[in-house]
C-alpha cells in the first residue's frame, strides 16, 4: 500500500501530478477513514427524500385545491343556467365571472 509520504516523495515541485484512481483512493485512505460516510449518506439521502416528499405533497394539494375551484365553478354555473328568467340568469352568470375573477 502506498503512504501519503511515498506519494508526495515521488513527484518533484512544479511536475504535472496525474493520479489513477486507485493512487487517489490510497492516498484518501491514507489522510483520513471511511467510517463517516454511511452514516453522512444516510442523512443526504433522507434530507432529500424528506424534500422530495414535501414537493410532491404540496402538488397533490394544489391539485385538489385546483378540482374544488372548478367542480364549485361547475355547480354555480349550473345554478346560473338553471334560472328561469333570463335577466336573472345574466345577472348570477355576471356575478359567477366576477366573482371569479378575483
Amino acid at each position: 500500500m502506498m503512504t501519503s509520504s511515498t506519494l508526495i516523495s515521488e513527484f518533484p515541485i512544479g511536475a504535472s501530478i496525474t493520479l489513477t484512481w486507485t493512487q487517489w483512493l490510497e492516498l484518501f485512505e491514507a489522510k483520513r477513514s471511511w467510517t463517516w460516510l454511511a452514516p453522512a449518506a444516510t442523512v443526504i439521502v433522507i434530507g432529500m427524500l424528506a424534500v422530495f416528499y414535501q414537493v410532491v405533497q404540496g402538488a397533490v394539494q394544489q391539485g385538489e385545491l385546483k378540482r374544488k375551484t372548478y367542480a364549485a365553478l361547475v355547480e354555480a354555473n349550473w345554478r346560473c343556467n338553471a334560472a328561469k328568467d333570463l335577466s336573472a340568469r345574466n345577472n348570477c352568470q355576471l356575478q359567477l365571472l366576477a366573482a371569479a375573477g378575483d
